[in-house]
């Protein structure tokens, strides 16, 4: 009876590591209140990755789904470019951890949508924490069923109030503060007054109620194509991204990772909203199947969506067949960034990257997207997109020359 083991304090660590053996996240649980007393394995991070580099070198071929490992039970599944690991002490039910695990793979698939793979999983860290902590608390499993799992993931708190900030709220909140301007006595002997903000001409702003200003979620997409974004506010809050980033990563490639990622999304969106004008202004849109008029488009039309102007240049690699650069001599994103000494050789424009990797995986050429600081005496912020295409972009190119 004294071997075995009843207590619920079942799983030891969490782990998501990479093909590489990487570390994506872990997650240690040394429980005061367990009763054998606080764990004493694990305490340094060298001994962490020491543990994690070892299980991966005997995990890292898919097929098999629990293994016996230094005196840890680990159960573990392949997800794409992940390996997701529950670890236990060597006495635990391994059915009952492998049951916790693929239910709670269950559930993480619910919430990615069926993206559980390394970037999908840093891009909602916050959710995949949220799901763990619904599954196993302080090492305690304390649910399995993926759909109740993801349900108080993704459900907001009923006692909490979400306050949402955009354009609407500011201008309303700018509106009120103007009217107690005006009507208040003391606003006339002030020496400071809010600057009226000029209507639209023309017979809709005559006939639109006093005090109703125009919405900005009710103009069409279709009439909103020139630059409605203030330029210094774009860098200002471009800035802050980089500078709130910079704090929070370990070096440059990181840095620019992050900066690539949030472009990517930013292009998601660039794309859907082009696709969504180009459809409904003609009444046969055309998709560009072809490499050459899709890289003219992005250097013209995305560039201008984006940035208000074209790109500079578009040029073919001499030495390489896969690879094309999109030339901004004075990109926007570099504009007001003073990059330390240290660290010189980060390009803010992974941002610009990003938005151009996501427009090609939509449009079905898939590339990895670079980019490269290439100043010159006359444009010292010069930045070169490197755009690498995969394989079958070329091959698929061959086919239709033929």
């Amino acid at each position: 009876m004294s071997g075995m083991n009843l207590s619920l304090y079942s799983v030891n660590a969490f782990l998501i590591l990479d093909t590489e053996g990487s570390r994506v996240l872990a997650k240690y649980y040394r429980p005061k209140s367990h009763p054998l007393g606080e764990s004493k394995e694990f305490l340094t991070l060298k001994e962490q990755k020491a543990f994690e580099k070892g299980l991966w070198q005997k995990t890292k071929k898919p097929g098999g789904d629990i293994i016996l490992y230094d005196g840890h039970l680990a159960v573990y599944k392949h997800s794409l470019d992940l390996i997701i690991y529950f670890i236990a002490g060597p006495s635990e039910n391994e059915l009952m951890l492998s049951t916790a695990l693929n239910n709670f793979v269950d559930a993480l698939t619910m919430l990615l949508r069926n993206q559980i793979e390394k970037r999908g999983v840093l891009e909602s860290l916050d959710m995949v924490l949220l799901c763990l902590d619904e599954t196993i608390d302080d090492g305690i499993i304390v649910d399995t069923d993926p759909t109740a799992i993801a349900s108080r993931v993704s459900r907001p708190r009923p006692d909490t109030m979400e306050i949402v900030i955009n354009e609407q709220s500011i201008m309303s909140a700018y509106q009120t503060v103007k009217e107690k301007m005006h009507l208040s006595p003391a606003a006339s002997s002030t020496r400071f007054s809010l600057p009226s903000i000029p209507g639209t001409p023309g017979p809709l702003a005559q006939s639109r109620p006093a005090g109703v200003r125009p919405n900005i979620y009710d103009r069409n997409l279709n009439k909103t194509r020139i630059t409605e974004v203030s330029g210094a506010a774009f860098t200002f809050l471009f800035s802050e991204i980089v500078q709130y980033t910079q704090k929070r990563v370990s070096g440059i490639n990181d840095l620019e990772r992050r900066l690539n990622t949030l472009g990517y999304r930013i292009g998601t969106r660039v794309l859907e909203l082009m696709v969504w004008r180009a459809e409904s202004a003609s009444k046969a849109p055309k998709r560009e199947i072809r490499l050459l008029p899709a890289l003219m488009s992005i250097h013209t039309q995305v560039w201008r969506a984006v940035f208000g102007k074209p790109a500079d240049a578009i040029e073919k690699s001499v030495e390489n067949a896969d690879e094309y650069m999109i030339i901004d001599n004075d990109p926007l994103v570099e504009r007001y960034i003073s990059v330390p000494k240290d660290i010189s050789q980060l390009s803010c424009s992974s941002f610009t990257a990003g938005i151009v990797e996501a427009v090609l995986d939509g449009l079905g050429f898939p590339a990895r997207v670079t980019a490269h600081n290439t100043p010159n005496t006359q444009f010292p912020s010069r930045t070169t997109i490197l755009i690498k295409l995969e394989k079958s972009v070329l091959e698929r190119e061959e086919v239709l020359k033929g």
